[in-house]
């Protein structure tokens, strides 16, 4: 089963936010593209996602109001 959404850092041990997001386009072959949002401390990160269907992208420290709307209104779009 799909999850509605995942909420990705940008550096992680084993895999980066980028290349999650590019594992997860090559999966979706066309079909529905789970949405992501992206966290990260380095704001200049942000560049390295503009070609990809990424839903939403926030800095650190998080506000976490503001993630909360998006997240909400993500997942009722995308129902």
């Amino acid at each position: 089963e799909k999850p509605d959404l995942i909420i990705s850092d940008v550096l992680m041990p084993h895999v980066t936010g980028y290349e999650l997001v590019q594992q997860l386009e090559r999966e979706a072959k066309g079909g529905r593209l789970i949405p992501v949002i992206i966290v990260t401390a380095h704001p200049r990160m942000k560049d390295f996602f503009k070609s990809w269907e990424v839903a939403a992208f926030f800095e650190k420290p998080l506000d976490t109001g503001k993630l909360l709307d998006t997240i909400q209104s993500i997942v009722h779009y995308s129902r």
